[in-house]
Protein backbone atom coordinates (compact mmCIF):
# COMPACT_ATOMS: atom_id res chain seq x y z
CA UNK A 1 0.00 0.00 0.00
CA UNK A 2 0.83 3.71 -0.56
CA UNK A 3 1.47 5.43 3.05
CA UNK A 4 2.34 8.78 3.51
CA UNK A 5 4.79 9.05 6.33
CA UNK A 6 4.34 12.88 8.55
CA UNK A 7 8.32 13.37 10.02
CA UNK A 8 7.52 16.06 12.89
CA UNK A 9 11.14 17.23 13.75
CA UNK A 10 14.32 15.12 15.04
CA UNK A 11 13.52 13.94 18.30
CA UNK A 12 9.74 14.24 18.56
CA UNK A 13 9.31 10.15 18.20
CA UNK A 14 9.30 8.01 21.49
CA UNK A 15 11.41 4.63 21.55
CA UNK A 16 9.48 2.11 19.79
CA UNK A 17 7.99 -0.72 21.99
CA UNK A 18 9.64 -4.12 21.70
CA UNK A 19 9.11 -5.59 18.66
CA UNK A 20 6.74 -3.05 17.19
CA UNK A 21 7.16 -0.67 14.61
CA UNK A 22 3.68 2.46 14.59
CA UNK A 23 3.21 4.10 11.65
CA UNK A 24 0.93 7.79 11.60
CA UNK A 25 -1.34 7.45 7.49
CA UNK A 26 -2.34 10.87 7.00
CA UNK A 27 -2.76 9.80 3.46
CA UNK A 28 -6.52 9.49 3.90
CA UNK A 29 -6.83 12.04 6.46
CA UNK A 30 -7.57 9.73 9.06
CA UNK A 31 -4.85 9.48 10.95
CA UNK A 32 -4.89 5.75 11.49
CA UNK A 33 -1.60 3.87 13.04
CA UNK A 34 -0.55 0.77 10.93
CA UNK A 35 1.34 -1.88 13.59
CA UNK A 36 3.89 -4.47 12.30
CA UNK A 37 5.50 -6.62 14.51
CA UNK A 38 9.49 -7.02 13.70
CA UNK A 39 12.31 -8.80 15.47
CA UNK A 40 14.27 -5.82 14.89
CA UNK A 41 14.36 -2.86 13.05
CA UNK A 42 16.90 -2.75 10.25
CA UNK A 43 18.78 0.34 9.59
CA UNK A 44 17.82 3.13 6.96
CA UNK A 45 20.21 1.55 4.12
CA UNK A 46 18.78 -1.62 4.50
CA UNK A 47 15.18 -0.43 4.50
CA UNK A 48 16.08 1.14 1.18
CA UNK A 49 17.87 -1.95 -0.47
CA UNK A 50 14.31 -4.07 0.73
CA UNK A 51 12.12 -1.19 -0.49
CA UNK A 52 13.59 -1.45 -4.15
CA UNK A 53 14.51 -5.02 -4.09
CA UNK A 54 10.57 -5.71 -3.66
CA UNK A 55 9.75 -2.72 -6.82
CA UNK A 56 11.64 -4.88 -8.94
CA UNK A 57 10.11 -8.60 -7.91
CA UNK A 58 6.43 -7.29 -7.74
CA UNK A 59 6.12 -4.31 -10.62
CA UNK A 60 4.05 -2.32 -8.42
CA UNK A 61 4.57 0.28 -5.25
CA UNK A 62 6.13 -0.83 -2.32
CA UNK A 63 6.39 0.97 0.94
CA UNK A 64 9.52 3.67 0.73
CA UNK A 65 12.34 3.28 2.92
CA UNK A 66 12.83 5.48 5.46
CA UNK A 67 15.70 6.91 7.13
CA UNK A 68 16.03 6.56 10.75
CA UNK A 69 18.89 7.76 13.59
CA UNK A 70 20.39 5.11 14.97
CA UNK A 71 19.29 3.84 18.29
CA UNK A 72 21.77 2.00 20.61
CA UNK A 73 22.44 -1.00 18.52
CA UNK A 74 22.43 0.53 14.91
CA UNK A 75 25.08 2.88 16.74
CA UNK A 76 27.46 0.46 17.29
CA UNK A 77 26.49 -0.90 13.46
CA UNK A 78 27.35 1.87 11.96
CA UNK A 79 30.68 2.56 14.36
CA UNK A 80 31.52 -0.35 13.25
CA UNK A 81 31.07 0.42 9.55
CA UNK A 82 33.13 3.35 9.77
CA UNK A 83 29.98 4.92 10.76
CA UNK A 84 29.21 9.02 10.86
CA UNK A 85 26.00 9.31 13.18
CA UNK A 86 25.64 11.04 16.04
CA UNK A 87 27.16 9.43 19.56
CA UNK A 88 25.09 7.19 21.97
CA UNK A 89 24.38 9.68 24.52
CA UNK A 90 22.75 12.54 22.22
CA UNK A 91 20.33 9.63 20.62
CA UNK A 92 19.35 8.74 23.63
CA UNK A 93 18.31 11.88 24.50
CA UNK A 94 16.17 12.10 21.71
CA UNK A 95 14.57 9.15 21.83
CA UNK A 96 13.48 10.30 25.69
CA UNK A 97 12.56 14.12 24.50
CA UNK A 98 10.11 11.82 21.24
CA UNK A 99 8.91 9.67 23.75
CA UNK A 100 6.62 11.93 25.28
CA UNK A 101 5.70 14.43 21.77
CA UNK A 102 5.25 11.82 19.11
CA UNK A 103 4.30 7.97 19.01
CA UNK A 104 6.48 7.17 16.07
CA UNK A 105 10.18 5.70 16.55
CA UNK A 106 12.85 7.73 17.15
CA UNK A 107 14.82 6.09 14.83
CA UNK A 108 12.63 7.16 11.37
CA UNK A 109 13.29 9.84 9.62
CA UNK A 110 12.32 11.76 6.66
CA UNK A 111 11.68 9.61 3.45
CA UNK A 112 13.71 11.18 0.34
CA UNK A 113 12.26 13.60 -1.82
CA UNK A 114 11.77 11.30 -4.88
CA UNK A 115 8.63 9.66 -3.12
CA UNK A 116 7.41 12.52 -1.85
CA UNK A 117 4.88 12.24 -4.99
CA UNK A 118 3.66 9.33 -5.19
CA UNK A 119 1.61 10.25 -8.75
CA UNK A 120 4.58 10.93 -10.17
CA UNK A 121 6.05 7.65 -8.62
CA UNK A 122 3.24 5.28 -10.29
CA UNK A 123 3.73 7.16 -14.09
CA UNK A 124 7.34 6.38 -13.81
CA UNK A 125 6.33 2.82 -12.82
CA UNK A 126 3.76 2.61 -15.87
CA UNK A 127 6.13 4.04 -18.04
CA UNK A 128 8.44 1.23 -17.54
CA UNK A 129 6.03 -1.31 -17.31
CA UNK A 130 4.93 -0.50 -20.69
CA UNK A 131 8.12 -0.43 -22.42
CA UNK A 132 9.10 -3.64 -21.32
CA UNK A 133 5.95 -5.32 -21.94
CA UNK A 134 6.30 -3.68 -25.47
CA UNK A 135 9.33 -5.30 -26.23
CA UNK A 136 8.58 -8.60 -24.29
CA UNK A 137 6.40 -9.12 -27.09
CA UNK A 138 7.96 -8.29 -29.81
CA UNK A 139 10.59 -10.80 -29.04
CA UNK A 140 7.82 -13.01 -28.60
CA UNK A 141 6.59 -12.73 -32.50
CA UNK A 142 9.94 -12.90 -33.68
CA UNK A 143 10.54 -16.18 -31.93
CA UNK A 144 6.88 -17.33 -33.38
CA UNK A 145 7.83 -16.14 -36.80
CA UNK A 146 11.54 -17.74 -36.73
CA UNK A 147 9.55 -21.31 -35.26
CA UNK A 148 7.25 -21.08 -38.47
CA UNK A 149 10.07 -20.92 -40.64
CA UNK A 150 12.21 -23.64 -39.11
CA UNK A 151 8.90 -25.88 -39.54
CA UNK A 152 8.05 -24.80 -42.50
CA UNK A 153 12.00 -25.75 -43.73
CA UNK A 154 11.84 -29.15 -42.11
CA UNK A 155 8.48 -29.71 -43.96
CA UNK A 156 9.80 -29.17 -46.95
CA UNK A 157 13.21 -30.96 -46.43
CA UNK A 158 12.06 -34.07 -44.34
CA UNK A 159 8.44 -34.20 -43.06
CA UNK A 160 8.06 -35.39 -39.73
CA UNK A 161 4.37 -36.90 -41.25
CA UNK A 162 3.29 -38.10 -44.23
CA UNK A 163 0.11 -39.87 -46.02
CA UNK A 164 0.04 -42.77 -47.69
CA UNK A 165 -2.71 -43.74 -49.88
CA UNK A 166 -2.80 -47.20 -51.50
CA UNK A 167 -4.48 -46.69 -54.76
CA UNK A 168 -5.04 -50.94 -55.05
CA UNK A 169 -6.34 -51.78 -51.51
CA UNK A 170 -9.98 -50.14 -51.93
CA UNK A 171 -13.50 -51.47 -51.65
CA UNK A 172 -15.74 -51.08 -55.25
CA UNK A 173 -12.85 -50.48 -57.36
CA UNK A 174 -10.54 -46.99 -56.98
CA UNK A 175 -9.05 -47.01 -60.75
CA UNK A 176 -11.90 -49.30 -62.35
CA UNK A 177 -15.81 -49.37 -60.93
CA UNK A 178 -19.43 -49.20 -62.45
CA UNK A 179 -22.04 -46.28 -61.81
CA UNK A 180 -24.08 -46.89 -59.17
CA UNK A 181 -21.14 -48.87 -56.76
CA UNK A 182 -20.11 -47.24 -54.01
CA UNK A 183 -16.48 -46.66 -53.80
CA UNK A 184 -14.26 -46.71 -50.19
CA UNK A 185 -10.75 -46.30 -50.00
CA UNK A 186 -8.39 -44.94 -47.37
CA UNK A 187 -5.53 -43.19 -46.64
CA UNK A 188 -2.86 -43.46 -43.93
CA UNK A 189 -1.67 -40.33 -41.72
CA UNK A 190 1.77 -41.51 -40.01
CA UNK A 191 5.26 -39.66 -38.45
CA UNK A 192 8.14 -40.71 -41.18
CA UNK A 193 10.14 -41.85 -38.79
CA UNK A 194 7.60 -44.76 -37.06
CA UNK A 195 7.52 -48.55 -37.23
CA UNK A 196 3.89 -49.18 -38.54
CA UNK A 197 1.25 -47.07 -40.00
CA UNK A 198 -0.69 -47.04 -36.69
CA UNK A 199 1.38 -45.42 -34.46
CA UNK A 200 0.02 -42.07 -33.98
CA UNK A 201 -3.78 -40.71 -32.79
CA UNK A 202 -5.98 -37.80 -31.92
CA UNK A 203 -2.19 -35.79 -32.18
CA UNK A 204 -1.97 -36.96 -36.07
CA UNK A 205 -5.93 -35.89 -36.32
CA UNK A 206 -5.15 -32.43 -34.69
CA UNK A 207 -2.10 -32.19 -37.20
CA UNK A 208 -4.59 -32.66 -40.23
CA UNK A 209 -7.10 -30.85 -39.35
CA UNK A 210 -4.66 -27.54 -38.37
CA UNK A 211 -3.75 -28.23 -41.92
CA UNK A 212 -7.37 -27.91 -43.62
CA UNK A 213 -8.38 -31.30 -43.33
CA UNK A 214 -8.74 -34.00 -46.26
CA UNK A 215 -10.77 -33.46 -49.43
CA UNK A 216 -11.43 -35.73 -52.74
CA UNK A 217 -12.94 -34.51 -55.53
CA UNK A 218 -13.88 -36.33 -59.09
CA UNK A 219 -13.77 -34.30 -61.92
CA UNK A 220 -14.99 -35.90 -65.32
CA UNK A 221 -18.55 -35.79 -67.12
CA UNK A 222 -19.48 -34.57 -63.72
CA UNK A 223 -18.44 -33.02 -60.71
CA UNK A 224 -18.05 -35.62 -57.07
CA UNK A 225 -17.39 -34.97 -53.78
CA UNK A 226 -16.56 -37.75 -51.21
CA UNK A 227 -17.57 -38.20 -48.03
CA UNK A 228 -14.58 -38.14 -44.96
CA UNK A 229 -14.40 -40.30 -41.97
CA UNK A 230 -11.67 -40.33 -39.65
CA UNK A 231 -11.54 -44.40 -38.56
CA UNK A 232 -9.07 -43.49 -35.47
CA UNK A 233 -5.01 -44.24 -35.60
CA UNK A 234 -4.48 -41.77 -38.50
CA UNK A 235 -6.56 -43.42 -41.19
CA UNK A 236 -9.02 -41.65 -43.32
CA UNK A 237 -11.78 -43.68 -45.13
CA UNK A 238 -12.93 -41.90 -48.63
CA UNK A 239 -16.95 -42.71 -49.77
CA UNK A 240 -18.17 -41.89 -52.76
CA UNK A 241 -21.09 -43.08 -55.16
CA UNK A 242 -20.57 -42.04 -58.72
CA UNK A 243 -23.28 -42.07 -61.48
CA UNK A 244 -22.29 -41.36 -64.97
CA UNK A 245 -20.17 -43.52 -66.44
CA UNK A 246 -16.47 -42.14 -68.56
CA UNK A 247 -13.19 -41.40 -67.01
CA UNK A 248 -12.48 -39.39 -63.84
CA UNK A 249 -9.61 -37.63 -62.32
CA UNK A 250 -9.41 -37.98 -58.86
CA UNK A 251 -7.83 -35.28 -56.47
CA UNK A 252 -7.34 -36.33 -52.48
CA UNK A 253 -5.97 -32.91 -51.05
CA UNK A 254 -5.18 -32.03 -47.80
CA UNK A 255 -5.75 -28.01 -47.43
CA UNK A 256 -5.32 -26.81 -51.28
CA UNK A 257 -2.13 -29.25 -52.14
CA UNK A 258 -2.73 -32.91 -53.41
CA UNK A 259 -1.07 -35.77 -51.43
CA UNK A 260 1.67 -38.25 -52.64
CA UNK A 261 0.01 -40.09 -55.33
CA UNK A 262 -2.73 -37.63 -56.21
CA UNK A 263 -4.70 -36.88 -58.69
CA UNK A 264 -4.93 -40.14 -60.68
CA UNK A 265 -7.29 -41.42 -63.32
CA UNK A 266 -10.59 -43.55 -62.36
CA UNK A 267 -12.73 -45.08 -65.24
CA UNK A 268 -16.14 -45.79 -64.42
CA UNK A 269 -17.86 -48.03 -66.62
CA UNK A 270 -21.98 -48.44 -67.01
CA UNK A 271 -23.75 -50.57 -64.97
CA UNK A 272 -26.22 -53.45 -66.42
CA UNK A 273 -29.00 -52.75 -68.97
CA UNK A 274 -32.00 -51.59 -67.23
CA UNK A 275 -35.33 -52.58 -69.64
CA UNK A 276 -36.80 -48.81 -68.38
CA UNK A 277 -33.93 -46.62 -69.26
CA UNK A 278 -33.56 -48.42 -72.66
CA UNK A 279 -34.55 -46.15 -75.81
CA UNK A 280 -35.03 -46.31 -79.56
CA UNK A 281 -34.45 -43.28 -81.90
CA UNK A 282 -34.31 -42.47 -85.42
CA UNK A 283 -36.33 -41.69 -88.57
CA UNK A 284 -37.61 -45.21 -89.23
CA UNK A 285 -39.53 -45.15 -85.99
CA UNK A 286 -41.43 -42.47 -87.24
CA UNK A 287 -42.30 -42.50 -90.73
CA UNK A 288 -41.06 -44.59 -93.71
CA UNK A 289 -41.48 -44.88 -97.37
CA UNK A 290 -43.35 -47.57 -99.27
CA UNK A 291 -40.73 -50.07 -100.56
CA UNK A 292 -37.99 -48.50 -99.04
CA UNK A 293 -36.02 -50.02 -96.09
CA UNK A 294 -36.26 -47.87 -93.27
CA UNK A 295 -33.76 -48.62 -89.99
CA UNK A 296 -33.81 -47.02 -86.43
CA UNK A 297 -31.51 -47.62 -83.40
CA UNK A 298 -31.70 -49.07 -80.13
CA UNK A 299 -29.69 -47.80 -77.67
CA UNK A 300 -29.16 -50.34 -73.85
CA UNK A 301 -28.79 -48.11 -71.03
CA UNK A 302 -28.18 -48.75 -67.48
CA UNK A 303 -30.64 -47.22 -64.31
CA UNK A 304 -28.75 -43.83 -64.49
CA UNK A 305 -29.02 -43.43 -68.21
CA UNK A 306 -25.57 -44.88 -69.01
CA UNK A 307 -25.27 -46.07 -72.76
CA UNK A 308 -23.93 -49.53 -72.11
CA UNK A 309 -20.24 -50.30 -74.55
CA UNK A 310 -21.05 -53.81 -74.66
CA UNK A 311 -23.99 -56.47 -76.37
CA UNK A 312 -25.71 -59.35 -75.94
CA UNK A 313 -29.30 -57.94 -74.55
CA UNK A 314 -32.09 -59.61 -76.24
CA UNK A 315 -35.13 -57.61 -78.32
CA UNK A 316 -37.85 -58.28 -80.13
CA UNK A 317 -39.94 -55.66 -82.65
CA UNK A 318 -43.21 -56.32 -84.37
CA UNK A 319 -45.00 -53.38 -86.80
CA UNK A 320 -48.90 -53.40 -86.46
CA UNK A 321 -50.83 -51.74 -89.13
CA UNK A 322 -52.40 -52.56 -92.71
CA UNK A 323 -49.97 -55.24 -92.26
CA UNK A 324 -48.46 -57.35 -89.60
CA UNK A 325 -44.24 -58.16 -89.69
CA UNK A 326 -41.51 -57.98 -87.56
CA UNK A 327 -38.41 -56.62 -88.02
CA UNK A 328 -34.65 -57.99 -88.12
CA UNK A 329 -32.32 -56.89 -85.26
CA UNK A 330 -28.61 -56.60 -85.77
CA UNK A 331 -26.43 -55.78 -82.48
CA UNK A 332 -23.58 -53.86 -83.17
CA UNK A 333 -21.45 -55.02 -79.68
CA UNK A 334 -21.19 -51.43 -78.36
CA UNK A 335 -24.73 -51.24 -76.79
CA UNK A 336 -26.45 -50.21 -79.89
CA UNK A 337 -28.88 -52.58 -81.81
CA UNK A 338 -30.29 -51.52 -85.05
CA UNK A 339 -33.71 -52.71 -86.76
CA UNK A 340 -34.37 -52.90 -90.23
CA UNK A 341 -38.14 -53.16 -91.70
CA UNK A 342 -39.78 -52.77 -94.99
CA UNK A 343 -43.50 -52.12 -95.97
CA UNK A 344 -44.89 -51.73 -99.41
CA UNK A 345 -48.36 -50.49 -97.73
CA UNK A 346 -49.09 -46.85 -96.61
CA UNK A 347 -50.95 -45.76 -93.18
CA UNK A 348 -50.42 -46.00 -89.64
CA UNK A 349 -48.29 -48.55 -87.45
CA UNK A 350 -47.60 -49.54 -83.58
CA UNK A 351 -43.84 -50.25 -83.35
CA UNK A 352 -43.62 -52.60 -80.28
CA UNK A 353 -40.36 -52.53 -78.88
CA UNK A 354 -39.42 -55.25 -75.91
CA UNK A 355 -36.32 -56.62 -74.15
CA UNK A 356 -36.66 -59.79 -72.76
CA UNK A 357 -40.69 -59.73 -73.24
CA UNK A 358 -40.82 -56.28 -71.08
CA UNK A 359 -41.49 -52.82 -73.54
CA UNK A 360 -38.73 -50.37 -73.24
CA UNK A 361 -39.89 -47.09 -72.40
CA UNK A 362 -42.18 -45.29 -75.21
CA UNK A 363 -43.49 -48.10 -76.23
CA UNK A 364 -45.80 -48.55 -78.75
CA UNK A 365 -44.58 -46.28 -81.22
CA UNK A 366 -46.69 -44.47 -83.88
CA UNK A 367 -44.84 -44.77 -87.26
CA UNK A 368 -46.37 -43.31 -90.79
CA UNK A 369 -45.63 -45.26 -93.97
CA UNK A 370 -45.85 -42.67 -96.45
CA UNK A 371 -46.02 -43.78 -100.30
CA UNK A 372 -42.59 -44.05 -102.25
CA UNK A 373 -41.17 -42.03 -105.17
CA UNK A 374 -43.80 -40.58 -107.41
CA UNK A 375 -44.45 -42.44 -110.48
CA UNK A 376 -45.96 -40.22 -113.23
CA UNK A 377 -48.49 -42.72 -115.57
CA UNK A 378 -49.92 -43.59 -111.73
CA UNK A 379 -50.76 -39.95 -110.74
CA UNK A 380 -54.10 -38.82 -111.13
CA UNK A 381 -56.17 -35.79 -111.49
CA UNK A 382 -59.53 -34.60 -110.21
CA UNK A 383 -61.51 -30.98 -110.34
CA UNK A 384 -64.50 -29.55 -112.92
CA UNK A 385 -61.35 -27.69 -114.66
CA UNK A 386 -61.02 -31.04 -116.41
CA UNK A 387 -64.28 -31.07 -118.56
CA UNK A 388 -65.34 -27.13 -118.58
CA UNK A 389 -65.05 -23.99 -117.62
CA UNK A 390 -65.97 -20.54 -118.45
CA UNK A 391 -64.38 -18.14 -120.80
CA UNK A 392 -62.17 -15.38 -118.87
CA UNK A 393 -62.70 -17.12 -115.58
CA UNK A 394 -60.48 -18.97 -113.55
CA UNK A 395 -60.83 -22.79 -113.80
CA UNK A 396 -59.28 -25.29 -111.16
CA UNK A 397 -57.94 -29.09 -110.60
CA UNK A 398 -55.87 -30.79 -108.49
CA UNK A 399 -53.42 -33.02 -109.75
CA UNK A 400 -52.26 -36.33 -107.07
CA UNK A 401 -48.63 -37.58 -106.59
CA UNK A 402 -48.84 -41.32 -106.24
CA UNK A 403 -46.31 -43.94 -106.41
CA UNK A 404 -45.65 -46.64 -108.50
CA UNK A 405 -47.95 -49.06 -105.85
CA UNK A 406 -50.67 -46.16 -106.31
CA UNK A 407 -50.29 -44.90 -102.63
CA UNK A 408 -50.71 -41.21 -103.02
CA UNK A 409 -47.64 -39.06 -101.64
CA UNK A 410 -47.81 -36.39 -98.42
CA UNK A 411 -44.66 -34.33 -99.88
CA UNK A 412 -44.45 -32.30 -102.53
CA UNK A 413 -42.05 -31.12 -104.90
CA UNK A 414 -42.35 -32.85 -108.05
CA UNK A 415 -42.18 -30.72 -111.68
CA UNK A 416 -45.54 -31.31 -112.82
CA UNK A 417 -46.31 -29.64 -116.12
CA UNK A 418 -49.67 -29.07 -118.40
CA UNK A 419 -50.17 -28.09 -121.74
CA UNK A 420 -53.57 -26.57 -123.39
CA UNK A 421 -54.39 -26.20 -126.67
CA UNK A 422 -57.52 -24.59 -128.27
CA UNK A 423 -59.09 -21.20 -129.92
CA UNK A 424 -57.42 -18.93 -127.53
CA UNK A 425 -54.28 -18.90 -125.87
CA UNK A 426 -54.60 -20.18 -121.97
CA UNK A 427 -52.83 -18.55 -118.91
CA UNK A 428 -51.84 -21.90 -116.67
CA UNK A 429 -50.24 -21.85 -112.95
CA UNK A 430 -49.15 -25.00 -111.18
CA UNK A 431 -48.96 -24.55 -107.06
CA UNK A 432 -47.55 -26.61 -104.74
CA UNK A 433 -49.57 -27.86 -101.78
CA UNK A 434 -46.13 -29.43 -100.28
CA UNK A 435 -48.77 -32.14 -99.22
CA UNK A 436 -48.41 -34.54 -102.52
CA UNK A 437 -51.43 -32.46 -104.34
CA UNK A 438 -50.71 -29.63 -106.36
CA UNK A 439 -53.41 -26.97 -107.39
CA UNK A 440 -53.65 -25.94 -111.34
CA UNK A 441 -55.51 -22.83 -112.50
CA UNK A 442 -56.12 -21.92 -116.24
CA UNK A 443 -58.10 -19.13 -117.89
CA UNK A 444 -58.98 -18.55 -121.65
CA UNK A 445 -61.30 -15.87 -123.21
CA UNK A 446 -62.14 -17.83 -126.30
CA UNK A 447 -65.30 -20.51 -125.96
CA UNK A 448 -65.03 -23.52 -127.62
CA UNK A 449 -63.17 -27.44 -126.65
CA UNK A 450 -59.65 -27.53 -125.71
CA UNK A 451 -57.15 -30.15 -125.09
CA UNK A 452 -55.52 -30.74 -121.64
CA UNK A 453 -52.36 -32.44 -121.04
CA UNK A 454 -50.57 -33.35 -117.92
CA UNK A 455 -46.98 -34.66 -117.71
CA UNK A 456 -44.34 -35.76 -114.80
CA UNK A 457 -41.08 -36.28 -116.68
CA UNK A 458 -42.70 -36.04 -120.06
CA UNK A 459 -45.01 -39.10 -119.01
CA UNK A 460 -48.58 -38.24 -118.88
CA UNK A 461 -50.48 -39.00 -115.96
CA UNK A 462 -53.58 -41.03 -115.80
CA UNK A 463 -56.77 -40.43 -117.80
CA UNK A 464 -54.04 -37.50 -119.59
CA UNK A 465 -55.14 -36.19 -122.59
CA UNK A 466 -58.67 -34.55 -121.54
CA UNK A 467 -61.02 -32.50 -123.49
CA UNK A 468 -62.43 -29.73 -121.90
CA UNK A 469 -65.15 -26.87 -123.17
CA UNK A 470 -65.00 -23.63 -122.39
CA UNK A 471 -68.38 -21.78 -122.01
CA UNK A 472 -68.90 -18.23 -122.23
CA UNK A 473 -68.01 -16.47 -118.67
CA UNK A 474 -70.51 -15.85 -116.24
CA UNK A 475 -71.97 -12.58 -115.81
CA UNK A 476 -70.32 -9.50 -113.84
CA UNK A 477 -71.99 -6.79 -112.26
CA UNK A 478 -69.16 -3.91 -113.25
CA UNK A 479 -69.39 -5.28 -116.67
CA UNK A 480 -73.29 -4.76 -117.56
CA UNK A 481 -74.61 -2.13 -118.83
CA UNK A 482 -77.81 -0.33 -118.73
CA UNK A 483 -79.53 1.89 -121.56
CA UNK A 484 -82.74 3.33 -122.32
CA UNK A 485 -84.31 7.33 -121.39
CA UNK A 486 -86.09 6.03 -118.65
CA UNK A 487 -83.06 5.97 -116.76
CA UNK A 488 -82.62 10.21 -116.68
CA UNK A 489 -85.43 11.48 -117.76
CA UNK A 490 -89.27 11.16 -118.04
CA UNK A 491 -92.20 12.53 -117.10
CA UNK A 492 -95.00 12.33 -114.66
CA UNK A 493 -98.13 10.34 -115.29
CA UNK A 494 -95.89 8.24 -118.58
CA UNK A 495 -94.40 5.39 -118.68
CA UNK A 496 -90.69 5.21 -118.95
CA UNK A 497 -88.60 2.51 -119.91
CA UNK A 498 -85.05 1.21 -120.10
CA UNK A 499 -82.94 -2.28 -120.86
CA UNK A 500 -79.76 -4.19 -118.84
CA UNK A 501 -77.26 -6.04 -120.48
CA UNK A 502 -75.76 -9.02 -118.87
CA UNK A 503 -72.14 -9.39 -119.77
CA UNK A 504 -69.42 -11.51 -118.68
CA UNK A 505 -65.86 -10.20 -117.90
CA UNK A 506 -65.19 -9.74 -121.28
CA UNK A 507 -67.97 -7.49 -121.84
CA UNK A 508 -69.78 -10.41 -124.11
CA UNK A 509 -73.88 -10.68 -123.67
CA UNK A 510 -74.43 -13.80 -121.67
CA UNK A 511 -76.75 -15.46 -119.41
CA UNK A 512 -74.16 -17.93 -117.91
CA UNK A 513 -74.59 -18.34 -114.03
CA UNK A 514 -77.23 -15.67 -114.45
CA UNK A 515 -79.02 -14.21 -110.95
CA UNK A 516 -82.08 -11.78 -111.29
CA UNK A 517 -81.19 -8.34 -111.36
CA UNK A 518 -82.82 -6.13 -108.64
CA UNK A 519 -83.64 -2.61 -109.52
CA UNK A 520 -85.51 -0.03 -108.01
CA UNK A 521 -86.53 3.45 -108.44
CA UNK A 522 -86.43 6.27 -105.44
CA UNK A 523 -87.60 9.80 -105.28
CA UNK A 524 -90.50 11.77 -103.94
CA UNK A 525 -92.13 8.41 -104.19
CA UNK A 526 -91.09 4.88 -105.14
CA UNK A 527 -92.66 3.77 -108.15
CA UNK A 528 -93.05 0.18 -108.72
CA UNK A 529 -90.63 -1.47 -112.12
CA UNK A 530 -91.84 -4.08 -113.85
CA UNK A 531 -89.81 -6.71 -116.06
CA UNK A 532 -89.85 -7.61 -119.34
CA UNK A 533 -87.92 -10.70 -120.86
CA UNK A 534 -86.02 -10.05 -124.14
CA UNK A 535 -83.33 -11.15 -125.99
CA UNK A 536 -79.94 -13.43 -124.75
CA UNK A 537 -78.74 -11.51 -121.87
CA UNK A 538 -81.13 -8.27 -122.29
CA UNK A 539 -83.83 -7.60 -119.53
CA UNK A 540 -86.44 -5.04 -120.30
CA UNK A 541 -87.77 -2.39 -117.38
CA UNK A 542 -90.83 -0.30 -117.08
CA UNK A 543 -91.96 2.38 -114.40
CA UNK A 544 -94.77 5.28 -114.06
CA UNK A 545 -94.39 7.74 -111.21
CA UNK A 546 -97.37 10.57 -110.56
CA UNK A 547 -95.20 13.22 -109.24
CA UNK A 548 -92.17 15.45 -110.23
CA UNK A 549 -88.83 15.47 -108.73
CA UNK A 550 -85.19 13.97 -108.73
CA UNK A 551 -85.03 10.05 -108.41
CA UNK A 552 -82.51 7.78 -108.61
CA UNK A 553 -82.69 3.98 -110.16
CA UNK A 554 -80.65 1.36 -108.82
CA UNK A 555 -79.74 -1.63 -110.61
CA UNK A 556 -77.93 -4.66 -108.78
CA UNK A 557 -76.07 -7.69 -109.51
CA UNK A 558 -75.45 -10.12 -106.86
CA UNK A 559 -75.26 -7.68 -104.55
CA UNK A 560 -73.02 -5.08 -106.69
CA UNK A 561 -74.24 -2.32 -109.33
CA UNK A 562 -74.24 -2.33 -112.40
CA UNK A 563 -71.79 0.11 -114.78
CA UNK A 564 -72.41 2.80 -114.24
CA UNK A 565 -74.95 2.84 -111.41
CA UNK A 566 -76.82 4.03 -109.57
CA UNK A 567 -78.54 6.16 -112.24
CA UNK A 568 -79.91 9.81 -111.69
CA UNK A 569 -83.49 10.54 -113.08
CA UNK A 570 -85.17 13.68 -113.38
CA UNK A 571 -88.73 13.48 -113.67
CA UNK A 572 -90.36 16.73 -115.33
Amino acid sequence: PTVMRKHGGGGGMPPPSAGSVRFSDTAGGGGRDHERMAQSAPTGGQRMKAGLSSMQSTGGVSLPNIHRPATDTGDQNQKSRGGQRRSLSTAGATMRRSKSTDPRPGWVSAPSDEFQDLVKLEDRFRLLHTRESSLLDQRMRNYSRQHQQLMARQMQSTPLVICVLDKFASGGGLLRTYAGQDVTFALQVKYSFAGHLGEGGEDLRNWVESNGNFSCVLTGPTQVEADVVYQGAGTFVFFYKPTLSGKYLVSVRLGQGDVPGSPFESYVEPGKTDTAACSASGLGLLCAEAGVEATFNIISRDQYGNQRTGGGDNYEVSLTGPVCFNAKISDLNNGRYSARYNSIMCGDYYVNLRRDGVPITGSPFVLSVVAGKTHGPSCTAIGDGLKAAFAGEDAELVIEARDIIGNQRVVGDDPFEVEIEGPSTPQISVFDRDDGTYLVTWNVEATGPYTMRILLHRLQISGSPFLPVVMPGRVVAVRCSGIGRGLTRSFAGEDAKFTIESRDINRNKTTSGMKAFLTSVRGVISPEVHMIPGDEGEFHYSYRTARAGIYFVSVLYDGVDIGGGPFKLTVD
